[in-house]
């Protein structure tokens, strides 16, 4: 797991984001090419993004995950709404 923040805190082991980058969207994006550009070193498949009010069902995440997983290179079939 990679938590990204715009501050740096001792407590945890977070990327911190370039000043500048103070927008929703600019951080999303600073966020997003991190992930491109580091994926492939870290051995990163997937890229969740959440912050302080997001709800997760990691058993539903990984369902979901699976289902595409089990589709890579063929047709995805339903794999959201089923």
């Amino acid at each position: 797991m990679l938590i990204v923040s715009d501050t740096n805190d001792p407590n945890f082991e977070a990327i911190t984001l370039p000043d500048g980058e103070k927008s929703l969207c600019h951080r999303n994006l600073a966020i997003m090419k991190y992930f491109v550009e580091n994926h492939s070193k870290n051995n990163w498949e997937w890229l969740f993004m959440g912050d302080d009010d997001t709800m997760l069902s990691v058993s539903r995440m990984m369902e979901i995950i699976q289902c595409y997983e089990n589709y890579k290179g063929g047709k995805i079939k339903n794999c959201i709404y089923h």
